[in-house]
């Protein structure tokens, strides 16, 4: 994944929600360690806050870099996937 680290976040940076779609950011409070983006969704009508770190990182919901809503479910490890479809078989 992308990770921008050089570029300022601030006012009207566009950013990406995996179930609201594209955004941008409304206002950042500045702090001493990590900053705080509060960011806007005009699709849903609905905003939320992230940290700056798990923004650049694209850790959280919100990213900066476009991406597919089907993909971040898709990350499930094949052990986990494996177990669970045996669990839930049909028994012969």
């Amino acid at each position: 994944m992308k990770k921008i680290i050089n570029n300022a976040i601030k006012q009207f940076t566009t950013v990406y929600h995996i179930d609201h779609g594209k955004g941008h950011v409304i206002s950042v409070t500045y702090r001493r360690d990590n900053n705080l983006v509060m960011c806007y969704f005009p699709s849903s009508k609905t905003h939320e806050w992230i940290d700056e770190t798990k923004l650049r990182s694209g850790v959280g919901d919100i990213t900066l870099t476009r991406q597919d809503p089907r993909a971040a479910h898709d990350d499930i490890p094949d052990s986990l996937q494996a177990a669970l479809e045996g669990l839930f078989a049909p028994k012969r």
